[in-house]
Order: structure tokens, then C-alpha cells, then sequence
């Protein structure tokens, strides 16, 4: 990896965005290049302190009737996602299961198929 590269997803990097495969590129970079270490310290200093900025100030703190709205868009998708798949899902997965056994014991049962192919062909002969 370059600096070019790292300098790209830093701010990715330190939110815990990125891949495992990835993070792990970053890591090798950081332990090689002291110059994008010193870089990723500032910018996670800098994040701490918006972060503080933010939850001491009354002033840029969100506002209740937004947070409001996103809790509610929240509750909402995990109600929709519980209605379409939470009643059907172990149904479906019971069913597959039986699907699966039948499929297992119709190919493991010992069924001499061959007497039926010759009755088959003798009868379209």
C-alpha cells in the first residue's frame, strides 16, 4: 500500500469501516511509514475532539425531533423486517428440512431402478 492509498481511507480506517483484508493492508502500512502514522494520531485526535465539542454543546447538539424521527424510522424497519420474514422463517426452514430428508432418503434407500428401465424400454419397444 501507498500513502496515496492510505490517505484515501484514513478517515474509514478510523471509523472501523473498512474490510478485515483490508484493515490488515492498512496495519502493514501504518507499522512501515511513520509519516501516515502521525497522520491517522491527528486525525483521531481531531475526531475525539469534535466528538467531545459535540456532546458538551447544547448549541450543535441533534435536534430532539430529528433523533426522534430516526428512532422511529429504525423501529419501524425492524417491525417491517420482523412482519415479511420473522413469522415466515422457521416455517421455511422447517419446510427445507423435510425437503432435504426426502431428497436423502430417496437417494440413499436401496431401490433396484434398473427393473423399471427395462420394463420401460420393453414397453416402448
Amino acid at each position: 500500500m501507498k500513502c496515496a492509498e492510505f490517505l484515501q481511507m484514513a478517515e474509514s480506517y478510523a471509523a472501523g469501516e473498512l474490510t478485515v483484508d483490508t484493515n490488515h493492508n492498512v496495519l502493514a502500512h501504518l507499522d512501515d511509514c511513520e509519516r501516515c502514522r502521525a497522520e491517522l494520531d491527528a486525525r483521531v485526535a481531531l475526531r475525539r475532539t469534535l466528538g467531545r465539542a459535540f456532546a458538551a454543546s447544547a448549541a450543535l447538539a441533534a435536534d430532539e425531533r430529528f433523533v426522534a424521527r430516526v428512532r422511529a424510522g429504525i423501529a419501524g424497519e425492524q417491525s417491517r423486517r420482523t412482519a415479511l420474514f420473522g413469522r415466515a422463517t422457521p416455517w421455511l426452514a422447517v419446510a427445507a428440512g423435510i425437503a432435504l430428508l426426502m431428497l436423502a432418503g430417496w437417494q440413499l434407500l436401496p431401490v433396484d431402478r434398473s427393473s423399471g428401465v427395462q420394463a420401460s424400454l420393453a414397453a416402448l419397444a
